[in-house]
């Protein structure tokens, strides 16, 4: 059976940041090598860092209140209720500084593996939502490759695992690799 397909890997993996913005920076292009934790894209903080602020205000706000009300329980003015109450408001404000940190810090994409940018789905200046995949990365620095071929159907039906091949790639024109099926299509 002659047949052409795609160099791949097994752990593709679609990149994403955890909150929408629009991108300020993507610092790689198709077919770029990646180093794990290089810095891959990011978002436009000014949003984010606002939000951080407002927590961070919120947080001291609290904190104050908690010790005032604290301090007049302490000295039986104020009642256990509105001493719970500014207990609860500080955890509350503690909660919403750590989310906002949180979200701060995944404002950029970072490469989880060496390996290759497979493609590039978004642009600088664009909006992106939460979740939306920004990049698809493979892990190809591991030196484990897989090469996905169409087959007709009768091909298919006649191709067993742990079959032999050979490859001959573009990218090593008198060089035949010697491989072997490992997996079939559903």
């Amino acid at each position: 059976i002659s047949s052409s397909g795609q160099f791949t890997t097994d752990d593709e993996t679609f990149l994403s940041f955890k909150t929408g913005g629009i991108v300020k920076a993507i610092y790689v292009k198709e077919g770029d090598a990646i180093k794990k934790g290089q810095l891959l894209a990011m978002l436009e903080l000014t949003e984010i860092d606002a939000a951080v602020s407002q927590a961070k205000v919120g947080y001291e706000k609290a904190a104050r209140d908690f010790r005032r009300v604290e301090n007049l329980y302490k000295d039986s003015v104020a009642t256990m209720a509105q001493y719970q109450d500014a207990k609860s408001a500080f955890d509350i404000a503690a909660h919403q500084l750590e989310i906002a940190k949180y979200n701060l810090n995944h404002s950029e994409i970072r490469a989880i593996t060496n390996g290759f940018i497979l493609k590039k789905f978004v642009s600088e200046g664009e909006l992106v939502n939460a979740g939306m995949p920004v990049l698809q990365t493979n892990g190809a620095g591991n030196g484990t490759w897989i090469l996905k071929v169409g087959v007709s159907d009768n091909e298919w039906s006649a191709i067993r695992i742990n079959d032999l091949a050979l490859i001959e790639s573009d990218a090593a024109p008198n060089e035949k690799l010697e491989a072997k099926v490992f997996r079939k299509s559903e």
